[in-house]
């Protein structure tokens, strides 16, 4: 028939072993195109939960514990730094206890127009001028809530350089500049010598002020130096060094302490609520020795 070719036999078995082979093909990319395109079973979809939870449980537990170790660290560094200033202003005043300075005032561009340094006035009065020698400190003993008053003399030619416990300065007829450091409702408060002050808050989250007293024991050879509470010292002229005591608590409840009780000035314990407390202890020797001026 005119227009058709007669192939060789060979060559149409060739022909039909190619298309059985491309039927083939197309059928192994067709399957091949279903496997990408299905989804994930359930037990690969529970897995990825799994581990995605787990991923965010680390997150938020590191995320807790930085913000506890954030707050812990906030309260310490807080409760350090007030105690440094209270105890710098304490110190202040206890250095000063006992008329100083002296009666006759160093001259620094003359160094040897006057030597007395740390002797009494021959005018101060002290805190209670009935005694034989002006008392120069004095406390209560409080409980938890212990007083001490500090003085020193007033000299009129430096009147501006003197200050109490408030920063403020003296009116140049006062004999004497006193501070008064007490414990009231959680803050230590400072009472400066102005007539009528009232006490002012230095730093507060204060749970304890103690203050112990050292005198020198002359029935013991050589004499010690033995620590006592205000109520038991039967003579504050011989009053050696103070040593201050005093107890903060942090602002945070939500500190890791474990639950472990902590000791107070006293040795006592504290029980825990969750608030870090430190307790800081520093003693002050007093650079006027009234018994032997």
């Amino acid at each position: 028939m005119p227009g058709w070719i007669d192939l060789p036999p060979d060559q149409d078995a060739s022909v039909m072993k190619y298309s059985t082979h491309l039927r083939g093909s197309a059928s192994m990319r067709f399957t091949s195109h279903r496997r990408q395109q299905r989804g994930v079973t359930l037990i690969e979809l529970m897995v990825g939960i799994t581990i995605g939870l787990l991923v965010s449980v680390a997150a938020i537990g590191t995320l807790v514990y930085n913000r506890v170790a954030s707050t812990t660290i906030t309260d310490t560094v807080n409760l350090q730094q007030d105690a440094a200033a209270v105890m710098r202003m304490i110190g202040r005043q206890l250095k000063q206890a006992g008329a100083v300075p002296a009666e006759d005032y160093v001259d620094l561009t003359n160094p040897g127009l006057s030597t007395q340094k740390f002797v009494y006035r021959s005018d101060y009065i002290g805190l209670d001028n009935t005694q034989p020698i002006p008392i120069s400190i004095r406390g209560t003993n409080n409980g938890v809530e212990d007083t001490l008053t500090v003085s020193f003399s007033n000299v009129a030619n430096i009147t501006a350089l003197l200050s109490d416990c408030m920063g403020n300065n003296p009116a140049a007829a006062s004999a004497v500049v006193t501070s008064q450091f007490s414990l009231d409702d959680g803050s230590i408060l400072c009472q400066g010598a102005a007539a009528g002050a009232t006490p002012q808050p230095v730093i507060p989250n204060v749970e304890e002020l103690q203050i112990w007293y050292a005198v020198r024991d002359p029935a013991v050879v050589p004499p010690a130096i033995r620590y006592f509470q205000a109520d038991a010292v039967a003579d504050w002229t011989a009053v050696e060094a103070v040593q201050v005591c005093i107890r903060l608590v942090g602002v945070s409840g939500n500190n890791p302490t474990g639950g472990a009780a902590t000791a107070d000035c006293t040795g006592g314990a504290v029980a825990d609520d969750g608030r870090i407390r430190r307790v800081f202890r520093q003693v002050f020797t007093l650079r006027n020795l009234q018994t032997l001026s």
